[in-house]
């Protein structure tokens, strides 16, 4: 038996222009309406077959008929040859008559790898004719649409827009004391275009949702431009931060650089000025010390160990030395900077003898 929703569907189908708001009342008050004419160059089916019911003997129990084991096998649509169902829509159609997909409130909906269809039993033939007539003309428009796990896709221009048909609900009071309201079927079919700037389109009294999917593929095709501007500009401001930071790396690797070359260099300004300062020292010690001729060759062995310590200090000249290192050179430095020596020399005698200036042990005497 057809209903006037699904004879809609076969019209549309065979590209029958179907009568506009107002038509019959228009042709009741005897106004002329405007007839559009075929379209010429329709290639589908030229004939279809139609068949009769009794509707006094079944009457709303049609309506209200739950499936049965056999219902599963049963064809959902009537449609004009079986080339014209959808392999999703067939697959579809089996899964949702399935008893055990009836939820408490009345409502099948598709299990995983399924189209996303949610609606209760009287609505189920009229959700699947629909979903047959949008993936027509949404491959007919040069796109696709896929199942994957428990959501439904559209892919317009390479992008996976997810949507999903249900029947409409509407909330109730309840009278269970641990509900306020329940969600109830409305009869109303209704497609939904998931996302941040989704769209929902649904039954009304004036224009079905059949009449609907001219808007709803041209939505599709937005939404998908506006995705492919979004990820064009995101990939371009990636690029623009990935040079920015590959700038701002290599300045920051310069910069190091540079910083450690100048702490080089000051550093061995301060090491020259210092081993200047160390060499006059030296000088001026080697003057008092040998004022008194005592002990004169241990002080000279002394001073001629003061001056090799000196050489290896002096930047510019960098001597070997048998005992001490270049490690031994940054702790001195660091001893400097804390204002410090990390040893001391023992002295001999006292501050008033004349010998507070020469160490009591000869370590340079080897």
């Amino acid at each position: 038996m057809h209903t006037e929703v699904s004879f809609r569907s076969l019209c549309i189908n065979m590209c029958i222009p179907l009568p506009r708001d107002g038509h019959w009342e228009n042709i009741k008050m005897g106004k002329e309406v405007i007839i559009p004419p075929l379209t010429s160059n329709y290639t589908g089916p030229a004939s279809i077959t139609l068949s009769v019911n009794d509707k006094k003997k079944e009457g709303k129990e049609i309506e209200k008929k739950m499936p049965t084991d056999q219902d599963s096998d049963s064809n959902f649509i009537e449609p004009i040859n079986n080339n014209t169902i959808d392999k999703l829509v067939v697959s579809a159609g089996k899964a949702l008559r399935k008893k055990e997909n009836f939820t408490y409130d009345g409502m099948t909906r598709s299990p995983r790898g399924e189209l996303g269809i949610c609606v209760t039993y009287p609505l189920l033939d009229r959700s699947l004719t629909f979903m047959n007539l949008l993936i027509k003309e949404i491959r007919k428009r040069g796109h696709d649409i896929i199942v994957k796990e428990f959501a439904t896709y559209v892919i317009v221009f390479k992008q996976e827009l997810k949507i999903y048909c249900r029947e409409k609900t509407k909330r109730v009071p309840s009278n269970d004391k641990w509900r306020s309201h329940v969600l109830e079927p409305s009869g109303l079919l209704l497609l939904k275009l998931d996302g941040l700037y989704g769209r929902e389109w649904v039954d009304s009294i004036n224009k079905k949702i059949e009449e609907h999917i001219p808007s709803m593929l041209n939505k599709f095709e937005e939404e998908a431009i506006r995705q492919n501007e979004w990820q064009a500009n995101a990939e371009k401001q990636r690029i623009q931060r990935e040079e920015q930071q590959k700038i701002e790396k290599e300045r920051k690797e310069k910069h190091d650089q540079e910083m450690e070359a100048f702490r080089i260099l000051f550093h061995r300004a301060i090491r020259w000025e210092k081993s200047i300062i160390l060499r006059k020292y030296i000088a001026e010690l080697e003057s008092m010390l040998l004022k008194d001729m005592p002990d004169s060759d241990n002080k000279r062995k002394y001073i001629d160990w003061a001056r090799k310590k000196a050489e290896w200090y002096d930047p510019f000249i960098n001597a070997e030395d048998e005992w001490l290192t270049d490690a031994d050179l940054k702790v001195v430095e660091l001893s400097n900077e804390k204002n410090g020596y990390p040893f001391e020399y023992p002295f001999l005698g006292s501050s008033d003898n004349g010998n507070r200036f020469f160490p009591s042990q000869n370590w340079y005497n080897r």
